[in-house]
């Protein structure tokens, strides 16, 4: 068979509408563990033990190991940057990579190879400002009740101490619990930001990091318990390692939410939403010196990578508001990774 003749068949894609009443009728491959209680314990960055929070719908599909065929697939389902940025009310689609194509960095064409990245990279930012939004609206809620001499439940007054615990803000009771210093923590950060970060921290996701840990954010760890790649020429710490590349990105949101550095990015944050203003990934990039040894140049670093890639575009893009199902036939001759594809 010609290769052109391979190509087509491993990219030979049936797209099935799904109105789901239960995450276990779809046709695909086992879902991903469902939501835990609001009891479940949190690990260290804040997504909780035993799933992924707000995925209990997502299933994971096949998809070929090769960055050429990955890019086909987003043009069938009409997913590409240039769409994005210029159409009016564009959206992208719910498609979460699991892990980078082995072979991201033999793309020949520079441009494709970065945006590829992009494109993989953006709908998982999304899926995670969105998960952290309807939390943030969940306590908008809650407070707006509890202020106005309302009652809460019993299972939302352990919902609302869980997010406190989880958010690193202590509290045993309702009346303990400090909302405006919450709501600073549960918040989203500009695409731009993240992406410029994991450009930056990935080598457009070529790392060895990356490739080996899904790690996109060169975060570190000193906890022997806690997974990590050790760099070749460094000491007392290792980049963390994770287990898909949603984790890493929710990871990164929580660093920035609650890491003790990063308390100025979240008064920047919180004053512009007193404004009413949207978030700029270009002015909160002045807030993170300390993220890098680098200081001031890593800053500019970030300010740079956003205007020579038009990033600033992305930070008032949406998913997709559809469900669809994609199944690959298989194709034994090709090496397989994880795509999980879902939508609301």
């Amino acid at each position: 068979m010609s290769w052109m003749l391979q190509r087509a068949a491993a990219l030979m894609v049936l797209f099935l509408p799904l109105v789901l009443s239960s995450p276990a009728q779809a046709e695909s491959a086992a879902a991903l563990p469902s939501a835990g209680s609001v009891s479940a314990a949190f690990n260290e960055h804040g997504a909780a033990e035993g799933g992924l929070r707000g995925e209990g719908d997502v299933r994971r599909v096949r998809f070929p190991d090769a960055a050429l065929a990955l890019a086909d697939y987003y043009d069938i389902l009409g997913y590409s940057l240039e769409a994005v940025e210029d159409e009016a009310g564009a959206s992208v689609p719910r498609v979460y990579l699991a892990a980078l194509p082995a072979d991201l960095g033999d793309l020949y064409s520079v441009d494709e190879r970065k945006a590829l990245f992009l494109r993989s990279m953006l709908p998982l930012v999304l899926k995670a400002n969105e998960e952290i939004a309807e939390t943030r609206a969940g306590l908008l809620a809650l407070r707006d009740r509890f202020e106005a001499g309302g009652t809460l439940t019993v299972s939302q007054r352990l919902w609302l101490l869980t997010q406190a615990q989880r958010y690193n803000l202590a509290a045993e009771r309702v009346n303990e619990v400090d909302f405006p210093a919450l709501l600073k923590r549960v918040d989203e950060v500009p695409p731009s930001l993240a992406l410029a970060q994991a450009i930056l921290e990935s080598g457009w996701g070529t790392s060895r990091f990356a490739h080996e840990g899904n790690a996109l954010f060169g975060q570190r760890t000193w906890a022997e318990e806690t997974a990590g790649l050790k760099p070749e020429r460094a000491e007392g710490f290792r980049v963390r390692a994770f287990r898909d590349l949603g984790e890493s990105v929710r990871s990164y949101l929580y660093n920035l939410n609650v890491g003790g550095a990063y308390e100025e990015l979240r008064e920047m944050r919180a004053a512009a939403r007193v404004k009413g203003e949207a978030l700029d990934g270009h002015s909160l990039a002045a807030t993170l010196s300390r993220y890098s040894e680098e200081g001031d140049d890593y800053i500019a670093k970030l300010r740079g990578l956003m205007e020579h890639n038009g990033l600033r575009a992305f930070d008032t893009l949406q998913l997709r508001d559809t469900r669809t199902a994609q199944r690959l036939f298989p194709d034994a001759g090709v090496t397989l990774l994880q795509v999980a594809a879902a939508a609301r």
